[in-house]
């Protein structure tokens, strides 16, 4: 597994939070499923072991974000998405890539 900067932006759509609401289950903090599509953009890294080439992802998502408590939350999501990538010397028939996120957050 390698490190790398990045740049991301994940505008969400949280389909069923009046759905929740109308049968009184848990809406706070999002608690809800989402529809997302995630852009990343990875700046080229040049280390002795590794070499990040420019790139941006477009990454369609489905998701869960839940409440435990008062303060944590947790979140699942699954999607399959498209890489370009910017060095134009740089040739790939690898672009369609997966993502799988598991995330636990807390709240003050």
């Amino acid at each position: 597994m390698v490190s790398a900067p990045s740049i991301s932006l994940e505008p969400r759509w949280y389909y069923n939070l009046s759905e929740r609401a109308l049968k009184n289950i848990n809406t706070s903090k999002n608690s809800a499923n989402f529809l997302t599509l995630g852009i990343h953009y990875f700046p080229s890294v040049n280390t002795n072991k590794y070499n990040i080439i420019q790139q941006v992802s477009f990454i369609p998502k489905w998701g869960i974000k839940r409440t435990l408590g008062n303060h944590f939350t947790y979140e699942a999501g699954l999607g399959i998405g498209y890489t370009v990538f910017l060095n134009k010397n740089y040739v790939s028939n690898k672009n369609i890539i997966g993502d799988l996120h598991l995330r636990i957050g807390y709240t003050f």
